[in-house]
């Protein structure tokens, strides 16, 4: 899509402000995936768009931005690692900028440890905030997303066109939206994504018809709750879904991801929708197998309600990832066993399971009894070798599990 730059004077603004770049900008990710990555690909647009080519080693940047993660305590450890590192490494001159989830939740650590300085701490929706330092030309706002992890990696400023698919199952990604409409006790991403704010229904068509002019056959819609679109502009679920399935030349579609609630608000929509064939994959963040806890967690759906949708989207032939919350607090044994049977009774193909942690601020935080760390990691074994059971392969991580049916389906 092509930038619309305003009518602004192009002189060197990073230059006024003391930075002129002598190299390049080397970007570091660190523990992102989906949505957070297209994120990456737009800010590599921007650099690239105002001049600055990127490098692929950080000895030979300038400027070294790390975009890391702070989903739970493991992830926003490591991400801090990475950024201790790049600043002991760092030349005289260097700048340093941390970016994403690692700034919003980490800016008192790193600026107690001096990796960085306050106007280079970027927090997830403020990446406006670059603009004094690199904007010589387009502002980040008027940056368009990314639509494919890596589509910038290599480019100079003279090469920005979004190129063919290498693939014919090479996917585009739509970020229909940012934000949440929901206040799920557990989750300490609302406060830095913030309220829903649902792109316009025009714009997100007209950037599936330009994939679909480059080739690509497979879209994914992104956002932090596809199922929420339009609930903050008049319009829902069935209206995107609807009029991106009449994009001529489309597919596959693909939901990253959605809240079971919303599955459920439009389920007899979704019933008639799926005999299209279009749908081939959503990820079903279903948390919980247990009424009580996903109470608890102010899911709005109960146990039956997965099952049912997990059924009706198996039957339609669409492949669908789970997120499993484990040792939620108060949560017993036996009802973390009803989640690994709501994940086989549901047919899911891939599933992720996290640890629980304690997010601040969080309702989930102040409530008792813990399920002690130990105890956790030992639910996660055995739901490792019951689903192993089943034909499962899987990958543990300090802070999580996944699992993949295998024979994986076509």
């Amino acid at each position: 899509m092509p930038i619309v730059s305003p009518n602004r004077d192009t002189r060197d603004d990073a230059s006024a402000a003391g930075f002129v770049p002598t190299s390049g900008t080397f970007v570091e990710t660190v523990n992102l995936f989906g949505r957070r990555l297209l994120q990456v690909e737009r800010l590599k647009a921007y650099l690239l768009h105002n001049g600055y080519p990127l490098v692929s080693r950080a000895e030979d940047a300038e400027t070294i931005m790390v975009v890391g993660c702070a989903f739970n305590n493991h992830t926003e450890s490591v991400s801090l690692s990475v950024i201790d590192e790049r600043h002991r490494a760092r030349r005289a001159g260097q700048r340093l900028i941390a970016l994403e989830g690692v700034a919003d939740t980490c800016r008192a650590q790193l600026l107690a440890r001096g990796a960085c300085e306050d106007a280079h701490i970027i927090p997830t929706t403020a990446f406006e905030r670059l603009d004094p330092l690199f904007a010589r030309h387009v502002p980040f706002a008027d940056v368009p997303d990314g639509n494919v992890p890596g589509q910038y990696d290599g480019r100079r400023p003279d090469d920005l066109a979004l190129r063919a698919p290498s693939s014919s199952t090479a996917v585009f990604g739509v970020q229909v939206a940012t934000g949440c409409a929901d206040e799920c006790a557990y989750c300490g991403d609302k406060p830095i994504v913030g309220d829903l704010r649902s792109r316009p229904l025009a714009s997100i068509v007209a950037q599936v018809e330009t994939a679909v002019g480059l080739g690509y056959r497979s879209i994914e819609l992104v956002g932090d709750d596809v199922g929420a679109y339009g609930l903050d502009a008049g319009s829902d679920l069935t209206t995107l879904l609807s009029h991106v399935g009449e994009c001529r030349g489309v597919e596959r579609l693909s939901l990253l991801e959605v809240n079971v609630k919303y599955l459920v608000r439009h389920e007899v929509f979704l019933r008639v929708f799926l005999q299209r064939g279009l749908l081939r994959r959503m990820a079903v963040a279903f948390q919980s197998g247990s009424d009580r806890i996903l109470a608890l967690m102010r899911r709005g759906y109960e146990s039956a309600d997965v099952l049912r949708i997990a059924r009706l989207l198996s039957e339609a032939g669409v492949w669908k990832h789970a997120h499993v919350i484990v040792g939620f607090p108060t949560e017993s044994p036996a009802e973390w066993e009803r989640s690994c049977a709501l994940l086989l009774e549901g047919g899911f193909e891939s599933a992720t399971m996290f640890l629980y942690q304690d997010r601040p601020g969080t309702p989930a935080s102040s409530m008792i009894p813990k399920i002690p760390e130990p105890e956790q990691r030992a639910r996660l074994e055995a739901a490792r070798q019951r689903l192993a059971r089943a034909g499962f392969v899987s990958h543990a991580r300090t802070d999580k599990l996944q699992v993949c049916r295998v024979p994986a389906p076509e």
